[in-house]
């Protein structure tokens, strides 16, 4: 997914995509979001976000991701991204996913504030592909780590170097 507030970076087409990704993406091709072995998309440290190219409802959401939202996946079939980052309309959201469809671009990378069940908010960064299930279904895939830490880090290291500075 998901829902961007600003881009991050873009990757062209024949980028190299991060091995993260990859690696996520591989064991979801496996086609086992269910499975039961340490490294499958249900053990994942990431959030892992399937959508449908049209509708943008989720068609499946990792346990990570399900707790970190709050919502559980028979609730998330009824969403798309756009509810989980309302700051974020459709016609801009679909303008970033048109790169993808169209294959402009392999991956676009970018960060979002999602919104928890409970009306906190947190942010993520996400790396997108289109990705093509198998069947020939083609949904977006989005991998999303949870940024907080990272994100108070540079707050505080901005002040200290105020700090510094004054």
């Amino acid at each position: 997914v998901l829902l961007m507030n600003y881009p991050v970076e873009n990757h062209a087409r024949g980028a190299t995509d991060s091995s993260k990704v990859t690696h996520e993406r591989q064991l979801l091709q496996s086609g086992n979001t269910h499975g039961t072995t340490h490294g499958t998309p249900e053990h994942s440290l990431n959030e892992i976000y399937l959508f449908d190219t049209q509708t943008l409802r989720f068609e499946y959401v990792n346990p990570v991701a399900q707790r970190n939202l709050g919502y559980h996946m028979a609730t998330l079939r009824l969403m798309t991204p756009l509810d989980l980052e309302p700051t974020y309309n459709e016609k801009s959201f679909r303008g970033m996913l048109k790169s993808l469809l169209c294959g402009e671009k392999d991956v676009v990378i970018f960060e979002a504030s999602l919104s928890r069940a409970d009306g906190t908010r947190y942010p993520v960064e996400f790396y997108m592909q289109l990705f093509t299930q198998q069947g020939g279904h083609a949904a977006f895939l989005a991998i999303g780590r949870d940024i907080t830490i990272r994100q108070r880090a540079e707050i505080a290291l901005r002040e200290r170097e105020e700090w510094f500075h004054t």
